[in-house]
């Protein structure tokens, strides 16, 4: 949780959102470096936690990923994950606390991602 003078990820998920659209280059070499990890995803269940507005969800699908489930405890950010996602896509999106996330059954995903960041 942001200290009381810092901005919490909702308020700023409009400008994090941008500079994602833009090309910020890290964003894209962690996620790049993601899926060289991964190796192969195909076929797998995956949740992304923190996903922010996303970008690592929809790339972990477009690598074949089964089904992805993203969450985030920003509403504002699930609400962008779901706008940049086809919904034709095996990806869901819930708001969760990463901290204390509501419990998932011992078989519901292969594999588990975190590219958690800090609020400035």
């Amino acid at each position: 949780m942001p200290a009381p003078d810092e901005p919490s990820w909702s308020e700023m998920a409009l400008w994090y959102d941008q500079l994602l659209e833009e090309g910020s280059g890290t964003h894209e070499t962690a996620t790049a470096s993601l899926l060289r990890l991964a190796t192969d995803v195909a076929g797998s269940s995956i949740i992304d936690i923190a996903c922010g507005q996303g970008l690592a969800t929809r790339a972990l699908a477009a690598a074949g990923a089964k089904s992805v489930t993203g969450i985030d405890s920003s509403s504002a950010m699930i609400d962008l994950a779901k706008a940049r996602t086809d919904p034709l896509v095996a990806i869901s999106y819930r708001i969760d606390d990463a901290q204390a996330l509501e419990p998932c059954g011992d078989d519901e995903f292969d594999g588990a991602i975190c590219q958690l960041e800090r609020a400035p």
